[in-house]
């Protein structure tokens, strides 16, 4: 009778074949492999169980641990005998009756070059004939893979941690905030209301959130609705600003400016509006205020991708090398060009994570020594959509989103994701990608050594007004020539 079989999402799909054959065959079958697999199949039973509960995120860690090393007996040849240690991020997790014995194999826990801990299996007695047990390949290689599994498991975890705190900044900001905050439903009526939005009005948060944002509006016919919400039951979603006269509990009258915005989900349906109630002010609190909120969103936005580098920094430190050298590079360039200021600014960002969307790709890809498949650079091109997407609904500005997201189009056309030719492509991704090149072709890659600043300059002046902009080729090879860029060769000097 055929067994289901559950497969975790994260679970080769080689190994899944594997163990798939191991347990639906009713061993008749005389095929080599079949009989191979049939060998080995508790090895692969016990990864594929392995890989199960470390897929269950939910649990504590801890407790996935203690299952992981009780697991880990069974994909050996003597189980009763085997007793297993696991030590990660501090914290042992033991077998009953391990010891250290002279039977015993072990495996570092990594995790971007970092030891994080180790496995260790040991048979606590030798074979009832006094010989010496031993261990045969396939169960060195078990303990490699559910080592290389456990240090998947911590730096997904460590990255959802990094994701609960920035929630819980966020709802902190929402809490503190000194400008009236809250959330509606279509109808306009409330769904959450910060502190200072209370004070404001007077009313208890339970009060207010019987009531709808029209109910407290002064002068407007509550029957026809409010603008943007309206706007939203027409299909004509769009942000909405106006100053307005709020009703207080105590009936006094309370001017300020509210704005709402549109708020949806991942799949683009309707969450929630989001708005915002602040005091009228003078003209020149007016101005103040926006200079120093205009202060707020630039640091944010430097934070973000202060953020958004070091992540790629653990996973992939050779991309995060190489984004720094190429915005120091575009940097350089846009400077000579005549770029200044709050431009520059951007230009910087931008080149500084243009490459964030490897953080999608493989691992195993991005450090292959060996030239890629056509495949596998169909899959990598796909990394400035995926950069694009991952900041897309942030504070980050317009044309920082544009460079991750262009940077790899051509002047001829030739580029990808869009085709973009020309003046179609910004000055910032064109500048951008003449960094780019000039940094990947002196430079050291996984599959070949740097071939020189010369020849990269070359090609550069070889390609401008074919792949390159001319100006911006023409300017980068100038600099080349003058020695600008010898720090790519001599980083050190």
């Amino acid at each position: 009778m055929t067994q289901s079989v559950k497969i975790p999402k994260d679970l080769d799909s080689s190994l899944v074949r594997m163990v798939d054959i191991a347990l639906h065959t009713d061993g008749r079958q005389k095929n080599p492999s079949v009989k191979a697999i049939l060998k080995h199949a508790k090895v692969l039973k016990c990864l594929y169980d392995v890989a199960e509960v470390l897929y269950d995120y939910e649990r504590p860690f801890s407790e996935i641990m203690q299952q992981v090393a009780a697991l880990i007996s069974e994909g050996f040849q003597y189980p009763q005998k085997a007793a297993v240690r696991i030590e990660c991020c501090g914290f042992t997790y033991l077998t009953p009756h391990f010891k250290t014995s002279p039977w015993m194999i072990s495996n570092e826990i990594d995790c971007h070059d970092t030891v994080m801990g180790r496995i260790d299996v040991s048979y606590i007695e030798p074979l009832a004939n006094g010989k010496d047990r031993s261990f045969i390949p396939a169960e060195k290689t078990l303990l490699a893979e559910i080592s290389k599994r456990i240090s998947k498991n911590c730096f997904i975890r460590h990255e959802a941690d990094i994701l609960r705190i920035g929630a819980s900044h966020l709802n902190m900001t929402f809490e503190t905030a000194k400008i009236g905050l809250f959330h509606l439903d279509a109808t306009g009526r409330f769904l959450k209301i910060n502190p200072f939005f209370v004070n404001m009005l007077g009313y208890s948060v339970n009060q207010l959130l019987t009531l709808r944002l029209q109910d407290v509006l002064v002068g407007l016919n509550k029957d026809a609705g409010i603008p943007a919400i309206s706007a939203f039951h027409d299909g004509q979603i769009r942000e909405f600003r106006e100053r307005v006269k709020l009703l207080c509990a105590d009936g006094s009258v309370y001017s300020g400016e509210i704005a709402l915005s549109l708020d949806q989900a991942d799949d683009r349906q309707f969450d929630c509006l989001i708005g915002s109630i602040q005091k009228l002010e003078s003209e020149e609190e007016v101005t103040k205020r926006e200079a120093e909120l205009e202060i707020q969103v630039q640091r944010a936005g430097h934070e973000i991708v202060h953020v958004l580098s070091k992540a790629l920094a653990h996973r992939d430190p050779y991309t995060y090398d190489h984004q720094n050298r190429v915005a120091t590079l575009a940097v350089s360039i846009g400077r000579q060009m005549g770029i200044r200021g709050e431009q520059l600014q951007h230009l910087e960002m931008g080149a500084r994570i243009h490459d964030i969307g490897k953080l999608d790709i493989p691992a195993e890809i991005l450090s292959k020594p060996g030239k890629l498949t056509s495949q596998e650079f169909d899959l990598v091109k796909t990394h400035s959509v995926s950069g694009h997407d991952i900041v897309d609904s942030s504070m980050l500005p317009p044309i920082v989103r544009d460079i991750i997201l262009h940077h790899h189009e051509r002047w001829n056309g030739t580029g990808y994701p869009d085709g973009l030719k020309g003046t179609e492509i910004s000055l910032e991704s064109r500048i951008v990608a003449v960094a780019d090149t000039l940094e990947s072709i002196t430079t050291h890659r996984p599959y070949r050594p740097g071939r020189g600043l010369n020849i990269a300059l070359g090609i550069i002046k070889e390609e401008k007004g074919v792949l390159f902009d001319s100006e911006v080729a023409d300017m980068c090879v100038s600099m080349g020539e003058e020695g600008y860029f010898d720090w790519l060769i001599h980083p050190h000097a």
